[in-house]
Formats: C-alpha cells, sequence, structure tokens
C-alpha cells in the first residue's frame, strides 16, 4: 500500500487516483 495523506494538498489535487480515495471510493490503489 502507500501512504495517502503523503505529499501536500495540491499533490493530492493533482493525482486522480489519490483523490478518489479521499472521496471514499477506495482504500487501497495499485
Amino acid at each position: 500500500g502507500r501512504v495517502i495523506a503523503d505529499g501536500t494538498a495540491a499533490d493530492v489535487r493533482g493525482d486522480v487516483r489519490v483523490h478518489d480515495v479521499y472521496l471514499g471510493k477506495a482504500v487501497t490503489v495499485a
């Protein structure tokens, strides 16, 4: 797995898969 909250807010918004995790679609992304 990977640390979901690793990085800045801009990095999170820039990563669609991480954004989906924040929306609650998935917990782990491969």
